[in-house]
């Protein structure tokens, strides 16, 4: 599956493949983005967690010989959405291959990757400094590579896509916070990788690569830069319902008290209200899932519009704090928030309108959408369609979907960030 390609100084393909076979899709799918796009810079190649991973050296050897000359880089994810088709691994047990493409004259690439950014260390401070080290390594290596840092040039000429751990590693906050400490401007979004999930539902690490080189529990980062426009945006749907809270402490992920009073206690006050003591049992058990089902998590509120990051608490601790892989700073106000299958709909035209906007061209030459996993349990049969309402909200040529495992992502003009539950989008146009 492929589509035509386009001139001008960017130039971006697709392909995809669902064969079963992990080798024949991934030289399938270079074939269809070869007829696309026939000299890329730079692949994103995205996989199915589902493919068997003791294919995955033989399927990157096809993958170089398919392209030699181009940097390859990609990683296991949850689902691949084309066309008006959603091939996801986890509620359909679909298997698919998805390559995007990146060329053109005026374009500059690079990427960088990183073993497990936060080493054999016991979650913790240690863990967190550890991956921040490993987000300031794979930006500097990158942007030495690319040539220039983005400093000297206008923040719409110039991006980037972090290929993150994933929400059930809960690092990629500490390595967006490297990659920033480095180069400040630089503005990110991406996917988080997926191994799938075990039996209580919870995500299991994928595998990230660059060239021939395979990372389990891997970050990668690509950087973009040249004669072209870089646009970022990202949209959830979520909405205020009831009261909140403020954090009073908190150390990286582990949020200890809220309101002064030990976190679980509100946090379950908040999420379950007046129902029995048997649902307060199961939020007690896997505040996730619950809240999953159920439509709704806590919330910060950015300061730059009607947008709540989400802060959905993981997993509640012996002493009574709750694991927040988002990070909640002391001080920042926590929102009972809901999401519902219109509000999440309505999500995907929001961040179509700020692509555009910040783009600053009403036609795209190429979108990547990053739609999380736990979008999929809200909007149910809905799901394949989020692409479709896309294709018609904004005019682009080339488009691929990605289903997250986790997210990083920019809202408006603000700091990217680690978060989930959302619709994020890339995109690029001529300059």
């Amino acid at each position: 599956m492929s589509g035509s390609a386009s001139g001008g100084s960017v130039a971006t393909g697709v392909g995809v493949s669902t064969k079963d076979d992990l080798v024949e899709a991934v030289r399938e799918a270079a074939a269809n983005l070869k007829a696309d796009l026939a000299d890329p810079k730079l692949v994103l190649c995205f996989i199915t967690c589902n493919h068997p991973t003791d294919h995955l050296t033989e399927a990157l050897a096809a993958l170089k010989s398919a392209l030699p000359a181009t940097i390859r880089v990609g990683g296991s994810v949850n689902g691949i959405a084309f066309g008006d088709d959603r091939y996801d691994a986890v509620y359909g047990n679909a298997r698919a291959v998805g390559i995007f493409g990146f060329g053109g004259e005026g374009l500059r690439v690079s990427a960088a990757i990183s073993a497990n950014p936060g080493g054999e260390l016991p979650p913790g401070p240690e863990q967190a400094m550890a991956a921040t080290e490993a987000g300031k390594r794979i930006a500097r290596e990158a942007l030495e590579v690319l040539g220039a840092t983005v400093k000297g040039e206008a923040a719409s000429s110039a991006g980037a896509i972090l290929l993150g751990a994933g929400i059930g590693v809960g690092l990629d906050q500490p390595v967006v916070n490297g990659i920033r400490a480095i180069e400040p401007r630089l503005r990110l979004t991406g996917p988080g990788l997926s191994g799938g999930v075990d039996m209580s539902g919870m995500p299991l690490p994928g595998y990230a690569f660059l060239d021939e080189r395979v990372e389990k529990v891997g970050v990668a980062l690509i950087t973009l830069a040249g004669e072209a426009r870089f646009g970022f945006s990202m949209a959830n749907g979520m909405q205020p319902v009831g009261p909140g809270a403020f954090v009073t402490d908190a150390q990286g992920p582990v949020i200890k008290t809220l309101n002064g009073r030990p976190a679980k206690d509100v946090v379950l006050e908040l999420l379950v209200g007046n129902e029995t003591e048997e649902v307060r049992t199961l939020f007690a058990k896997n505040p996730t899932v619950m809240g999953v089902e159920r439509g709704i998590t806590l919330a910060t509120q950015d300061p730059e519009g009607d947008f709540y990051w989400c802060h959905m608490p993981i997993t509640f601790l012996p002493d009574g704090s709750f694991i927040d892989f988002f990070e909640a700073k002391r001080g920042s106000g926590l929102s009972l928030v809901r999401i519902d299958k219109q509000s999440c709909l309505d999500a995907v035209e929001q961040a179509a309108g700020m692509l555009v906007e910040d783009v600053g061209k009403p036609e795209l030459e190429g979108i990547l959408a990053f739609s999380c996993s736990l979008r999929g349990f809200t909007l149910g049969g809905e799901t394949a369609h989020e692409d479709g309402k896309l294709r018609k909200a904004v005019k682009v040529r080339k488009l691929l979907g990605v289903v997250a495992n986790g997210e990083v992502g920019c809202y408006r003009a603000g700091r990217p960030l680690h978060t989930g539950w959302v619709y994020a989008l890339f995109g690029l146009a001529q300059s």
